[in-house]
Order: structure tokens, then C-alpha cells, then sequence
């Protein structure tokens, strides 16, 4: 039985939310203070203007407010979009199948069940019979926070949870109480500190049991959060940090005075535990988008702080863009429960995959039967590395239960419970997830011949992409395995004393051995290890060269075809083995295997190869990749595009992205571009906008056609998608890069002043600015932000005369 593995965590919900209703905040507070995984849920504000808070200074056109809900859903993935309202998720592009009011969230079954997760029944019969049915030397105080002043229980909700007086969460505060012993505690407004540091356990802290965080880059810092107590935009985004994953502690602006205390023993305990020998430490206060910073400034000047307690005042990072999410370290944290072994088997294409749930969840009777908790694929054998969660993969995670499976930024995700045990997907292996990348723009992929040639030389060299270093270490060398492939090897040879060149089908010993040797390696590479490397991976296979006694032809045969009797391919004349005077080292001859036989450079598979490694920087980044193929238009047929591989790169977190990059390539081993590469191209930025083209040639420059068409490609796709993204940007690589990735040490140095520039480029997977770096070195061009500055003030130039005119 095959099995494969698969991450447990909770439902992530976001709610869509009107910012003036504060009932409905509270509600939301209140649902999530009885959910497991509540606090890693987000809040979403419907908003059909743009708030002033949400606006930029400075900037002449503002975003949408579409944009800024999708760009929270982008951010945040939900596994369910929870409406306050019916219709709220309208035209924000949501697959409605995932759509659902909080009316059917907090809603039970027959047998009085939740719809949707896991709630605090389950949880507090976990912990009564785990823990709290027992006498404990030093039992957690379970409480129920309040606040005395009604003005701060909003407040008060957000931060430690609350459970309301009717429906589902006034169940939930019956079991807190019958099963933890929990009471309800009223606080003076400004002791809510002391919650926190006095250890007691309260509704939200319930809701994060036995899960871990981790940041998807790097560790933030604990912030304080500078912020106005009966702003509701302000108690959202107070919410939305913490479900990020981060620490964040409260400062309410009205009471900040008498929070003196509090904040300098924070802003001190940072710097302590901070605390560098080499770098100067800070604490991070963060200003609410409703205050302004002069208001923070002022009052950290009454705090009496000295010169070593250094505090960064920061913003509220805008969840609803990219750049601004992966710079402050806001990217929704990994929550897990558990990672389990389940049953799972593979049936040609299909995969049937087994769920698995939490342990604590055996004999429970209070969790959904059928969408409890999301599993996450964690690896499936020959599964791909890389699924792009942002392109449609429909066909991909096709299951008999419509819509229970997705792709998110998180994997292939399903829901699971009780009753809900299985799924059935396609099984997701780099070319289904390139058959369904296809399948969702209209068309049918299949591998090309010079596909399934590449395919056939990786799976010869491992399936490692990085030992395609056996072949294509140097250029002399790639092109003395193509003659061999076209069976014109040129040898020399003595002849009745005269030396001359013949042609051969097969590669002398002594000839591959001057080949070899002449290919600059490190020390331990010698040419027995390089010769024994390309014997074992099939790349030549090694035979016996003998001369026939009659007609004096010198022809190969395979070790296997060594035996007493010869006959001789050009004559038929049968001789036997030559016993009397056996060859020696030299007579032994080599010819090219399997794939590596092909001709005209294994049909361009060695150009592919080799820009697919470069670019995955020797497996340094996870990929998904596809060789040479083709997609034809499911409905015309006339409708066809083809292109010489494509991959998907995970993002590093230099690159300011959540997305993997999509590349598209052309290569030409020793050939020039032609009209049709040149075409693919402009195809593919039709059919897929957001895409990077790379074009790839082991020449080590292009000729000036072919620099003034990759000019006016280059140009239209540095049109902005987004803001930092460009359409389809542009990279061109040549024989520098393709051979030098194979020298010993790198090959950075090449560059000269701009070692350490091409070498973060590399290293960091930026497409986009590898891209702008080949575009200048190769086609003359300048970055695209001088090009866009020379424009603005050529503007402001006309402008000025214009109005010097009018004057």
C-alpha cells in the first residue's frame, strides 16, 4: 500500500465585515473566540469607498476598493469566505462554492453538530479529559475577561476573546465554564495588561490549542500597537496582525497615560532580549492608520526614555499588497496541528489520497462530519515541487465532491471529517500541473518529440538537472558529442607513414581521453572519474574497435557483440577473435546512448538543459518544470502554441514576492531566432501575462536582427501588470552564462563591476531584474525605471514650454 503525508490545521475563515457595524464586529469576535484556530482568522471590511485611512498621500490615483478586498483575499487565502451579510462577496472573484454567511457557519446539524470546523466543545472535552477532570498542584485561573468602563469591552473582545448570550457561543461559554471552570473577572480599563502577564487562560488563548506558527520568511518582531480603542478600522487591524502570527501588544490611545509604565518596561524588555554586541536595537511601535505620528512622538517624549532605549515607530502594513506584506514580514504565518502518514494509491493519472484528522477529535461529537479541518498534501512521490497557486488548476484537483479540493498558496488543499475521508485528484506531477495550467486557458498540452528527448536525457542523468555538468561543461566538448551523434568523428590516423584526418562513427580511446583531459575540472575530476561518470549515466557506451583481415575496414562492436566469431558490418567476411595479438587500451572506442544519440544537439534538449539548471541555480530553488512541448486549441484546432520548456520557481524571500515565477523559453543551440521563436513569443504574452520569456542560445552573442526584435519584445513586456510587476519581463542568456554555470567556483567574475549585482540576481531568482541586467548587456537597453524618468521629464520639459508659450 503506497502512503504519503499530509499537514492538519484548522479552517482559515475571513469575514466580511461592514467597519460601522460594531454589532457585527463583536459577533465576529465572538465566532472566533469559539472556533479552533480563531485567532488566525481574518476580518476582510466591505468597504464601497475608499476610507481615508486606506488612502496614500502623495499618490494621484488610488487604489480601487475592489482591489483592496481581492488583494486581502490574495493575501490571506481563506479556505471559506464567511459573508455578515448576504451578497457582500459579490464580484470580489471568490468561488462561490467556498462562499458561506455566518449563518450557516455558526449553524448546527440534526444531531446538533457544527457545519463548518472545529468549535470550543470539542476543545474543552479534550482538555477536561486530559487535564482539568484532575486536581492540579498549580491550576491555569480560566477566566472570562471584562472590562468595567462598557466603553472598552469591544476592546476588550478583540484582544482576549468573548463569548455571546445566545445561540452557538452561548454554548461554548457553558462548556468554558462546566469543563475549564471558567468565571467571568471585570478589570479597570487599563489592567487588561495584566491578563496577559499574569498567565490566565481565556477564550482566544483556547483557540490556538495545540497549534504551531511559523513565518513563511523571516521571525517578526513583537510590536505595540499605538491605536484608537473605538475605531473600528483600528480594532480590525489589531485583529489582522495577530492572525498574521504575529506578537502584538496593545497601547488604546485614551489609555496611554496611565500605560507609562507598560510601555517603557516593553520598550526596554525588546532592546534586553534583542540585545546585539554589533548592531544598535530597537523596539517597534506600530501607529495606527487613524493616529497621526506627531501624536506617538509626543507621547513617547513624556516616557523619560534614555538614549539606549531606541524605538521605530512603524505603519500597519497594508495587507492588501504584496510588496508591502513580504517587506514587513506580514505574510499569514504557517499554522499546523499535526503532520500525519495516510493510506494512499495511484491509479494511472489519478491519485486517491486517504484525509487524516486530529487525534483529540476520536469519539467526538461536536465537530463538522464532513469540513472539521483542511489537510495539505505534504508530499506525494514524483509529485511536483512547485504548484502555482495563483494559475487556474482546476482540472488538476478535480474531485467526485465538488469544490472540497483547491490549490492555495499553501499547497493542494482538502477538506476533511468524520464522514469526509478521501479525495481523488489528478495526480499532481509536473506535467498534470502543466496539462491543467493548459486545460484552464482552452488548450490540450502534449510533449513535443524534442520534449520527450529532454526528458529522456534527465531521467538518464538522475532525474538531477545539476549533472548535466557531464556534457555540457564546455562548448568544445558539447560539440564534439554532437559529431559523435552524427557518427563524424574526425580522427587522426597514420597510413603507410602519412598522418591524416578520416571520419568515424565511434570516439577513439585516445581521443576521448585528449578531450577530456583538455576541459579545465577540478583535481579529483580525472579523466577516468569523467569517462566512468559518462559510462554509468549512459551517455556512451563503450565497445571494442577491430579491423577486418579482409577488407581492412575498422568497425565497433558492443561489449555485449564480443565473442569468437566476428563479422564485419562492411564486408560480412566473419574473422575470429584476434587472440594471437589481443587489443590493447587504445582499440577500445566509445559511441553516444540512447537519448544522447540524437542528433542537432540531442534536438536542442542540451540548450534546454542546461538554461532549465541555470536557472533553478542548481537546485538551489524547488522547481516545476516541463521540456519542449505543444498546446493545441481544444475547440480550433488551427489555434497552436509551442514553446521550449516552461517552469515554475519557488520565490525566495529576496524576490518581494508570494508567487512563483512563471517562465516560458526559447533556445537555439548554435542557430540564430527565427520568425517563428519571435512569434511564440508575442503567443505567449497573450496567453499568459505575467509570465517571464527567457530566450537561451549557447552563442555567445546575437546579431543585430535579432537584438532589434528582442528590443521591441522586451518593450511591450515591461508594461506593469501591478505595481512591481511587470507584464511579461525579459531575459536573454547566452553561451557566458550557459557554459560558465558549469565552471569551477562560478562565473560571476566575468562581470567585472557587476559581479555582485548578476550574482544576487542569480541567487535570488528575481526574474524581473536578471531580466532588466541581461537586457542591457545584450540588447543596449536602459533599466526600466531610467527609461520611464527620461519620459516623465521629457513631459515636464513640453509642459514647461508650453506654458512659457502662453506667457
Amino acid at each position: 500500500m503506497e502512503s504519503t503525508t499530509v499537514r492538519i490545521r484548522p479552517l482559515r475563515l475571513a469575514f466580511l465585515i461592514k467597519p460601522s457595524d460594531k454589532a457585527a464586529l463583536q459577533q465576529v469576535f465572538e465566532i472566533n473566540s469559539g472556533v479552533w484556530g480563531g485567532l488566525y482568522n481574518f476580518i476582510i471590511p466591505h468597504i464601497k469607498t475608499l476610507p481615508k485611512v486606506y488612502s496614500e498621500p502623495y499618490v494621484r490615483r488610488q487604489r480601487s476598493v475592489l482591489s483592496v478586498m481581492k488583494g486581502m483575499i490574495e493575501g490571506i487565502q481563506p479556505d471559506f469566505l464567511v459573508e455578515m451579510e448576504a451578497g457582500m462577496a459579490t464580484g470580489l472573484g471568490f468561488p462561490t462554492a467556498r462562499v458561506i454567511t455566518v449563518q450557516q457557519l455558526t449553524g448546527r446539524d440534526e444531531d446538533n453538530r457544527a457545519a463548518y470546523g472545529v468549535d470550543m466543545r470539542s476543545i474543552c472535552q479534550e482538555l477536561w479529559e486530559n487535564e482539568f477532570q484532575f486536581e492540579q498542584k498549580k491550576p491555569r485561573p480560566v477566566i472570562m475577561p471584562h472590562s468595567k468602563d462598557p466603553k472598552y469591552e469591544l476592546m476588550f473582545s478583540c484582544l482576549f476573546g468573548s463569548y455571546g448570550n445566545k445561540g452557538g457561543p452561548a454554548d461554548f461559554s457553558r462548556h468554558y465554564q462546566e469543563a475549564l471552570g471558567g468565571e467571568h473577572m471585570e478589570f479597570e480599563p487599563e489592567d487588561f495588561t495584566s491578563v496577559f502577564y499574569e498567565g490566565y487562560f481565556f477564550p482566544l488563548r483556547l483557540t490556538t490549542h495545540e497549534l504551531k506558527r511559523s513565518p513563511r520568511g523571516r521571525w517578526a518582531d513583537t510590536r505595540l500597537f499605538f491605536f484608537d480603542e473605538n475605531n473600528a478600522y483600528d480594532l480590525i487591524d489589531l485583529w489582522n496582525m495577530r492572525a498574521i502570527g504575529w506578537r502584538v501588544g496593545a497601547l488604546p490611545i485614551s489609555l496611554a497615560p496611565k500605560l507609562q509604565k507598560y510601555c517603557v518596561a516593553f520598550i526596554r524588555d525588546e532592546i534586553r532580549r534583542k540585545n546585539s554586541a554589533t548592531v544598535m536595537e530597537h523596539a517597534r511601535i506600530v501607529c495606527a492608520r487613524s493616529q497621526k505620528y506627531e501624536t506617538l512622538h509626543a507621547y513617547l517624549a513624556t516616557l523619560g526614555l534614555n538614549e539606549h532605549d531606541q524605538v521605530l515607530t512603524d505603519h500597519v502594513p497594508n495587507l492588501w499588497e504584496e510588496s508591502s506584506r513580504i517587506s514587513n514580514d506580514a505574510d499569514p504565518y504557517v499554522i499546523t496541528h499535526a503532520t500525519k502518514t495516510v493510506s494512499s494509491s495511484t491509479i494511472g493519472n489519478g491519485f486517491h489520497v486517504d484525509s487524516a484528522l486530529p487525534d483529540f477529535l476520536e469519539d467526538d461529537y461536536g465537530a463538522s462530519t464532513m469540513t472539521a479541518v483542511v489537510n495539505i498534501l505534504d508530499g506525494v512521490a514524483g509529485g511536483a515541487a512547485v504548484i502555482p497557486w495563483q494559475q487556474n488548476l482546476t482540472s488538476l484537483v478535480h474531485d467526485f465532491v465538488e469544490d472540497k479540493t483547491f490549490v492555495s498558496r499553501d499547497g493542494i488543499v482538502f477538506t476533511a471529517g468524520e464522514y469526509s475521508t478521501s479525495r481523488h485528484i489528478r495526480l499532481p506531477t509536473a506535467f498534470n500541473v502543466f496539462t491543467a495550467l493548459a486545460d484552464g486557458v482552452g488548450y490540450k498540452l502534449n510533449l513535443s518529440p524534442a520534449g520527450q528527448t529532454a526528458q529522456q536525457i534527465i531521467k538518464a542523468l538522475g532525474d538531477h538537472l545539476s549533472l548535466s555538468s557531464i556534457v555540457m561543461s564546455s562548448e568544445k566538448f558539447l560539440k564534439y558529442l554532437n559529431s559523435l551523434a552524427h557518427e563524424d568523428v574526425e580522427v587522426d590516423v597514420t597510413h603507410d607513414g602519412e598522418k591524416k584526418k578520416i571520419k568515424k562513427p565511434f570516439a577513439p580511446y585516445n581521443d576521448l581521453r585528449r578531450e577530456l583531459s583538455a576541459l579545465a575540472k577540478p583535481a579529483y575530476l580525472t579523466v577516468e572519474r569523467q569517462l566512468s561518470n559518462l559510462v554509468t549515466y549512459n551517455v556512451l557506451r563503450p565497445g571494442l574497435t577491430l579491423e577486418c583481415p579482409e577488407c581492412h575496414h575498422t568497425s565497433w562492436y558492443a561489449v555485449g557483440d564480443i565473442q569468437k566469431i566476428f563479422n564485419c558490418p562492411r564486408c560480412s567476411h566473419a574473422f575470429p577473435f584476434p587472440t594471437g595479438s589481443p587489443p590493447d587500451r587504445g582499440d577500445w572506442g566509445y559511441k553516444v546512448s540512447g537519448p544522447f544519440a540524437a542528433e542537432k544537439f540531442a534536438h536542442g534538449a542540451y540548450c534546454v538543459i542546461a538554461t532549465m539548471n541555470l536557472l533553478s541555480k542548481d537546485a538551489r530553488h524547488k522547481t516545476t518544470w516541463i521540456p519542449s512541448f505543444e498546446m493545441v486549441h481544444k475547440e480550433d484546432k488551427k489555434k497552436r502554441f509551442e514553446a521550449d520548456f516552461s517552469m515554475f520557481i519557488e520565490p525566495s524571500y529576496a524576490t518581494k514576492s508570494s508567487l512563483p515565477a512563471f517562465v516560458i523559453g526559447e533556445c537555439k543551440s548554435f542557430n540564430t531566432f527565427e520568425d517563428r521563436d519571435f512569434e511564440r513569443a508575442r503567443q505567449a504574452m497573450e496567453l499568459f501575462p505575467g509570465a517571464a520569456l527567457c530566450f537561451a542560445t549557447f552563442r555567445d552573442k546575437l546579431n543585430p536582427s535579432e537584438k532589434r526584435r528582442f528590443r521591441a519584445i522586451a518593450n511591450a513586456g515591461r508594461e506593469l501588470l501591478s505595481p512591481g510587476h511587470q507584464r511579461n519581463p525579459v531575459t536573454i542568456l547566452t553561451g557566458k552564462e550557459l557554459f560558465g554555470q558549469y565552471k569551477m567556483g562560478d562565473f560571476y567574475g566575468e562581470y567585472g563591476q557587476d559581479e555582485r549585482r548578476i550574482r544576487r540576481h542569480f541567487e535570488d531568482g528575481d526574474l524581473q531584474a536578471l531580466g532588466e541586467f541581461t537586457q542591457g548587456l545584450y540588447l543596449d537597453m536602459k533599466p526600466a525605471h531610467e527609461v520611464r524618468q527620461d519620459k516623465r521629464v521629457k513631459m515636464a520639459e513640453k509642459k514647461k514650454a508650453k506654458t512659457d508659450e502662453t506667457k
